[in-house]
């Protein structure tokens, strides 16, 4: 899943991964009339209650790297949206505090301009070059950028190849619709855990609202690929072909020589022990299982090695 793009997949990881930092500012919509930041959002200044009352007003011009934020000397707060260019950055700030509505179609805009992005990118290597591989294996519902991690959405769905990056998608998008969710996952939480559920609209997706499909259906509509495919399953090859070959070799002829040259095992000490251990413990008691609550139990100098080697 992803928070803004609401799938992942290979559609995303060209129209975002593989553009530079200009073209991320322009996927985001920065600068633009209609779907930016600067245009969609609401700002809300009356809701800052000044300095004397915001402790950590420093946060409200630190936040923007562009400096658009300012606190003027009437102790009001001000912001250049006209000069935004959708970094992200204020976000998390902003957004919660009530300073400003994050317009939910500035991530439905973001979402279709992944699509024409991956385009750009496969027009500029050759399109006869680029191939997918979807590894929809361990699906959150939140991709690499969040700072957390989580339970999967659904089980293991397989890895996908093609040669289009809008059926490939589809086909991954289809495959969790179809799967049972996983329990105590945000499919669940969200009550989205069942056979035939939109589970990345509901796990993954920042608004409601925001289609799992966005994407898919703006690649389709631009010639990058199709909606329809074929979903040819592969049955999985011999594991000998992927093992490492078995060193036939008795241990001695393996290792013997390394041993002579560099000795491990320190022999010299504790009468040949090499370390300093108990010769007998009570292994038992360590073994059991207690349910209720264990007995602490101060361990003595008297029943611990003193670790030395």
């Amino acid at each position: 899943g992803h928070s803004m793009g609401v799938i992942g997949g290979a559609l995303k990881n060209l129209g975002i991964g593989a553009q530079s930092k200009r073209g991320k500012f322009n996927v985001h919509m920065g600068g633009h009339p209609t779907y930016g930041l600067g245009a969609a959002g609401v700002f809300h200044p009356e809701n800052f209650k000044g300095k004397a009352n915001t402790p950590d007003w420093e946060i409200l011009e630190d936040c923007c790297p562009f400096n658009l934020y300012h606190i003027n000397e009437n102790d009001e707060l001000e912001w250049e949206g006209d000069k935004c260019a959708n970094c992200l950055g204020c976000f998390g700030v902003m957004g919660p505090r009530g300073l400003m509505d994050i317009p939910p179609v500035q991530f439905d805009a973001v979402d279709a301009a992944i699509a024409d992005a991956c385009l750009g990118v496969e027009k500029a290597v050759g399109r006869d070059k680029v191939g997918y591989i979807n590894m929809a294996l361990d699906v959150s519902p939140r991709c690499d950028c969040a700072n957390h991690a989580d339970v999967p959405i659904v089980p293991h769905l397989g890895v996908f190849a093609s040669k289009d990056a809008v059926a490939i998608d589809m086909a991954c998008v289809d495959k969790a619709r179809e799967a049972e969710g996983i329990k105590g996952s945000a499919a669940e939480m969200m009550e989205a855990h069942h056979a035939g559920d939109k589970k990345f609209e509901a796990a993954a997706a920042t608004f409601h609202g925001q289609s799992e499909v966005t994407s898919i259906n703006t690649g389709h509509e631009i010639g990058l690929g199709s909606r329809e495919y074929e979903l040819i399953e592969c049955e999985p090859d011999s594991p000998e072909r992927f093992r490492f070959p078995y060193d036939t070799r008795p241990s001695r002829q393996r290792f013997g020589e390394r041993f002579e040259k560099f000795q491990v095992f320190p022999y010299d000490k504790y009468d040949g022990k090499g370390f300093n251990r108990l010769d007998v413990v009570d292994l038992d008691k360590v073994k059991h299982h207690y349910e209720d609550s264990p007995e602490i139990t101060e361990v003595s100098e008297s029943i611990h090695a003193d670790g030395d080697d």
